[in-house]
């Protein structure tokens, strides 16, 4: 009876343990792909051909050969099937021999009243309070402290969120350039000025030096693929110019042989002269088959660095693509952390004229800050809403009770007195 209860209690453990796996393959094989995701493409067609690249903000990857490509909102298994499609519709190949898997979800990105605000780790089934525990919890906004050292506190945590904020705009910037192919960019600060002018024109600097270091190397490596496309332009030209020299040569051969062997059946020549023809014929045909040869290898390198010249191009757009949409997140979260900084220095400066101590109780609203085709949006959601990758929650903790009692008091009192 013992060795029976043990065997089933067995039994039921690795029926759940198959049931469990059976349900995160079935849940992965399910999950849609959405903007910022990674993706690794596999096509052996392509001189084993695989790349790991993310999701636009438009949900398109680069795919070789057919370009961009939109697969948001797509299963991996279906992503890789219109991929097959299109190569087959295309007659790039037959039957393609072609992968495409989920590597990483977008993250999603917590800021404004919470301990550490930042970006965390995608997960099914994450809602906006659990990201905010992933973010260390909720932030006092006024806490019972004495309001001129919290008026200090919050200047210095303005002038951080400004220095990320202007950081985040200028990166945006210098992606938006390569994206349109510019050399250059100027950048206007947001008013008031929060720091020396002289840190902000540093840093603008800094991302232009970035970006023409950046231009410089792509343009030498397009440069170098250009030039050695080119030998091969005139590589292939002059072996195809000897291959015909030789086909030539083979028909006139070809004639000499046959008109030397109607000789020699006549008796009319010797048979040295008919084996000295056809081994002259057979070195000809050698040496056809060696410029043959020559020129499609010339042919396959020149397409490969055809490949690799239009993967500079794509590849760096896509990267900064990429880059754009990271960076636009980032100076979203950045304009939310200085928006949340300026109120509280207002109350922590209202507070600090009163010159007392305070208490706090209060609530907090929460927004979902994203993208939909090209447009930025926000609408506020509850703390059971769930995530999807890439969204970026914002924490708004709006302080209530006596302390803001007092500030009403106080800005009464001033109105009774004008």
């Amino acid at each position: 009876m013992i060795r029976f209860r043990n065997a089933l209690c067995s039994a039921l453990v690795l029926l759940c343990a198959l049931y469990l796996a059976a349900m995160e393959g079935t849940a992965a094989s399910e999950y849609t792909l959405a903007p910022g995701d990674a993706v690794e493409l596999r096509i052996g067609d392509i001189a084993n051909y695989a790349s790991e690249v993310k999701l636009d903000s438009a949900g398109y990857i680069p795919a070789p050969l057919v370009g961009l490509v939109r697969i948001q909102g797509m299963t991996a298994a279906d992503a890789a099937e219109k991929l097959r499609g299109m190569y087959e519709s295309q007659e790039f190949f037959v039957a393609p021999d072609l992968s495409l898997v989920l590597v990483e979800t977008a993250p999603v990105y917590v800021t404004g009243d919470v301990r550490s605000p930042g970006e965390f780790p995608y997960a099914e089934r994450l809602t906006v309070e659990k990201a905010i525990a992933l973010a260390g919890g909720m932030q006092n906004v006024l806490s019972a402290i004495d309001p001129q050292s919290m008026a200090s506190d919050v200047r210095s945590q303005l002038t951080d969120a400004y220095v990320e904020y202007v950081a985040a705009e200028l990166r945006s910037m210098r992606f938006e350039s390569v994206l349109k192919g510019l050399s250059i960019f100027d950048y206007a600060p947001p008013v008031p000025l929060m720091v020396r002018r002289e840190v902000v024109d540093q840093m603008l600097a800094a991302e232009q030096e970035l970006l023409r270091v950046e231009s410089d190397a792509a343009e030498e490596t397009e440069r170098s693929l250009r030039l050695q496309i080119a030998d091969l332009e005139s590589e292939i030209v002059i072996v195809g110019q000897r291959r015909d020299e030789f086909e030539g040569q083979i028909e006139l051969q070809k004639r000499e042989t046959a008109r030397l062997s109607e000789l020699a059946g006549r008796g009319l020549t010797n048979a040295a002269g008919l084996a000295n023809s056809e081994r002259q014929l057979s070195m000809s045909r050698s040496d056809r088959l060696e410029q043959v040869a020559s020129l499609t290898r010339a042919k396959r390198q020149r397409r490969q660095l055809q490949l690799d010249l239009s993967e500079v191009a794509s590849g760096r757009k896509q990267a900064a693509a990429t880059g754009l949409r990271d960076a636009r997140a980032r100076a979203e979260i950045e304009r939310a952390r200085l928006l949340s900084a300026q109120a509280r220095l207002q109350r922590a400066v209202t507070l600090q004229s009163i010159g007392d101590t305070f208490g706090l109780r209060g609530e907090s609203r929460y927004y979902l800050s994203g993208d939909a085709d090209g447009q930025a949006i926000r609408r506020e959601v509850e703390p059971t809403t769930r995530l999807d990758p890439g969204d970026v929650v914002i924490v708004v903790a709006e302080p209530m009770g006596w302390a803001e009692n007092a500030i009403g008091q106080v800005n009464l009192a001033g109105e009774d007195m004008d």
